[in-house]
């Protein structure tokens, strides 16, 4: 039988996802309007194509900050509601799940749309 987290360790764990996926999100707003560029370090949709000029690294991050709302938003509440749901089991594993797979299917749909739309500045820019 399995047994409950507990609530410490349930929030803590939230807390983990919650701060990820906030700085996910800042980092891709930030980048769309300008205040990152694609020599900024670690921040961002970095692939050849985004870090090719300004121009295609802010055509990327506008792009992939609906998927990033969408997609880290989701995972945001749900590690929220589950967090304070440690004394159970089943909602708290259905939610930290569905947090964790909003997670990565927003890195994954950032990472392709932000690249394509890089792609279609770059050829729109020659």
């Amino acid at each position: 039988m399995l047994q409950p987290p507990g609530l410490v360790m349930s929030l803590l764990l939230a807390a983990i996802i919650v701060v990820g996926n906030t700085l996910t999100l800042v980092a891709i707003h930030g980048s769309a309007a300008g205040r990152f560029g694609p020599f900024s370090g670690i921040l961002g949709v970095r692939t050849a194509a985004t870090r090719s000029s300004e121009a295609a690294w802010q055509a990327a991050h506008r792009a992939a900050w609906p998927w990033a709302l969408g997609c880290n938003g989701a995972a945001i509440v749900a590690a929220a509601v589950g967090g304070m749901l440690g004394t159970t089991v089943t909602p708290f594993l259905v939610l930290m799940g569905l947090a964790i797979a909003a997670s990565l299917a927003g890195a994954v749909a950032q990472i392709v749309v932000g690249h394509r739309a890089a792609v279609r500045e770059l050829g729109d820019s020659k």
